[in-house]
């Protein structure tokens, strides 16, 4: 992407804080406003054309629908690898995630890693590696910004 496409877009950032990441409401809140940007963002750029309802209409949409090869910048592959992890990580949150042990939760992240693979940029690698950083409780837990295209709501 263009410094010229990026500035036509509105960027913006949520932080999650420390506090937020054991916390079902607020991470779930948050990440319904993100998936929701994120999702307009793909029908603004006709990759689909509706925001799927539920997490696994989500999830079926981005293996079956979403090529990597038709995405046209590297922000279409943050979105769709920001997409993958995200709605997986809220579908878990909201059923027991939380309430799972370290290695658990270890193992659902290393398997939503792998379905990135194709879409990894450096920015969705750092924020993805942030996350998975802080529910493996490997490192101190600080404030992570993810960046969303604001214009999209």
């Amino acid at each position: 992407m263009t410094s010229e496409e990026l500035s036509q877009m509105d960027i913006r950032t949520m932080v999650f804080s420390p506090d937020d990441f054991f916390d079902q409401g607020k991470m779930v809140h948050k990440l319904d406003h993100l998936i929701q940007a994120w999702g307009q963002e793909l029908i603004d750029h006709q990759h689909i054309d509706e925001i799927p309802e539920t997490d696994e209409a989500w999830l079926t949409v981005l293996n079956r629908d979403i090529y990597w090869g038709d995405l046209n910048s590297q922000w279409e592959y943050y979105v769709v690898a920001c997409l993958i992890f995200f709605v997986s990580l809220r579908a878990d949150i909201k059923r027991d995630f939380l309430l799972q042990p370290d290695p658990i939760r270890g193992q659902r992240l290393s398997r939503w890693l792998e379905k990135l693979r194709h879409y990894q940029t450096p920015l969705s690698k750092d924020i993805v590696t942030k996350f998975c950083l802080c529910y493996s409780m490997v490192m101190e837990n600080k404030p992570i910004k993810v960046r969303y295209n604001k214009s999209q709501l």
